[in-house]
């Protein structure tokens, strides 16, 4: 019997962060008859500073949009480092810096660095368009107008498992240096090499955005990263959508596992994201050692033996188009108070 696995999004990336969240989530949701997602990023040791740093370039992007100086400066930049500094002005007035006021020294420096790459890769982006002949208004929109995008996926794998995976891939650009679409990451970002789980994540986001869109990425869809097409990547092809694929297989095996028997696969742990997470007091008396897991390797193995089968991968419409972060207010609105009767 087929039986359909439904993800979001965000639980897709959540996974791949850290399988022992994953299964903590799942086994919480099946004992409770409803979903929950733990919502957590590494401590320090991501360059971008987590969500700090999501919800900063999010009210950057939705001023951006429509701000006559940013425009003006697109238009009249000398060069990209022209531009970069104009992009830094602009961010500084979206962003309160007593955000990171207690935040580790790391913290505060990742921010910083992680900041310093993404409006500079902006810059670069646009300052090639430019140059391309591409008119400013186009160039704005693809920077800072919606960056989003549904997906709804399905993924049929071994077994007889289907794996559906719905939600909103942020920020996705068109980089008109490579004529290709692009994932800017900012876990990567800042000179980070990103460990197995954001990789992961990211080609899982770049190859869903392509089924569902036909927009063909880059590799590494990563920001201040060399780009590269998908097809070239080393590993590509099966080889890469492979570790996809196993990833997918793998979140269905780490929900089955049985922690009583400790038969199935145990989900491995990731100690950068201790800090921040829900289930730090639980995590190895009930799964044992972070290091101690397992993944799925069925696709993997089968690449390396040269066998390129591939699942079959259904695409439907998403119900709705999503908003644009420059509709949205970014505060919300102030009511009048009712005079006394």
């Amino acid at each position: 019997m087929t039986e359909l696995h439904q993800y979001t999004v965000t639980q897709l990336r959540l996974g791949a962060s850290c399988p022992r969240v994953h299964y903590f989530d799942a086994d919480w949701s099946r004992r409770h008859g409803k979903r929950r997602v733990t919502l957590l990023w590494r401590q320090g040791a991501v360059p971008a500073g987590g969500a700090l740093f999501h919800r900063a370039v999010e009210r950057f992007t939705a001023r951006a949009a429509g701000d006559d100086a940013v425009r003006e400066a697109l238009q009249t930049a000398q060069s990209a480092a022209d531009l970069h500094r104009a992009f830094a002005v602009h961010f500084q007035r979206s962003f309160d810096p007593r955000a990171l006021a207690g935040k580790p020294v790391q913290v505060q420096r990742g921010f910083v660095d992680a900041l310093h790459c993404y409006l500079e890769e902006l810059a670069n982006v646009a300052v090639a368009a430019r140059t391309s002949g591409v008119d400013v208004a186009r160039i704005v929109e693809q920077l800072f107008g919606d960056p989003r995008k549904k997906v709804d996926v399905t993924f049929e794998l071994h077994d007889g498992q289907r794996v559906r995976v719905t939600g909103a891939v942020d920020y996705v650009f068109f980089d008109w240096r490579t004529e290709r679409h692009r994932i800017f990451d900012y876990k990567l970002a800042g000179g980070a090499t990103g460990g197995h789980g954001d990789l992961v994540q990211v080609s899982a986001y770049a190859l869903m955005h392509n089924q569902q869109h036909g927009t063909p990425p880059t590799w590494p869809s990563t920001t201040c990263t060399p780009s590269a097409r998908w097809s070239s990547a080393p590993g590509s092809g099966c080889g890469t959508s492979a570790r996809i694929y196993d990833y997918l297989a793998s979140m269905i095996a780490w929900e089955a596992f049985d922690e009583r028997t400790g038969a199935g696969v145990r989900p491995p742990g990731e100690p950068s994201l201790c800090g921040g997470c829900r289930w730090r007091r639980e995590c190895e008396p009930r799964l044992g050692p972070k290091d101690q897991g397992e993944r799925v390797t069925g696709w993997t193995d089968a690449a390396a033996r040269g066998e390129r089968a591939e699942p079959r991968i259904d695409v439907r419409k998403p119900p709705r188009a999503c908003p644009s972060p420059s509709s949205r207010r970014i505060r919300p609105p102030r009511r009048t108070p009712r005079p006394p009767k």
